[in-house]
């Protein structure tokens, strides 16, 4: 997945990998903590918490997310 595009009430977005990635396990199966461990081994990268909070509050902010 290069992107991912999102559609809303107020228009549609392209996301990129990364944003992508994260919005698509926003299911409501899956605590925060546990989307970030599974991005942190899917990049092979730690310390990714940070930048995913501040995702989700701006997807929440603009109302992509309940």
């Amino acid at each position: 997945m290069s992107t991912c595009e999102i559609v809303h009430p107020s228009g549609s977005v392209e996301l990129n990998r990364s944003a992508g990635e994260i919005l698509v396990r926003c299911d409501g199966t899956r605590e925060l903590d546990d989307i970030i461990g599974e991005l942190e081994v899917r990049f092979g990268m730690e310390g990714l918490a940070v930048d995913v909070y501040r995702f989700i509050d701006e997807a929440r902010r603009l109302g992509w997310l309940d």
